[in-house]
């Protein structure tokens, strides 16, 4: 699971930043999957602007787009 040093970070529209490791042991197979714990408080009353997802030495940005929430999709999961 994961890999050194990852991790994913939330920008919210209000300027703030959530951060958070990832959890679990590192695995270098071919079918790596990144976990991290997320409180659905950390999300209350805020809107996600962009997500940074970091693994190893490279990072993905992405804009949020769509009619719901993270905080709204974590409850549905849940």
């Amino acid at each position: 699971v994961g890999s050194v040093d990852e991790y994913v970070m939330f920008k919210f529209t209000d300027g703030s930043v959530l951060k958070y490791e990832g959890i679990g042991d590192i695995d270098c197979g071919d079918n790596l999957t990144s976990m991290f714990l997320f409180h659905i408080s950390d999300f209350k009353g805020k809107t996600v602007q962009k997500i940074r997802l970091r693994r190893s030495d490279y990072y993905l940005d992405y804009e949020v787009e769509g009619e719901f929430t993270v905080a709204e999709l974590i409850n549905a999961v849940k």
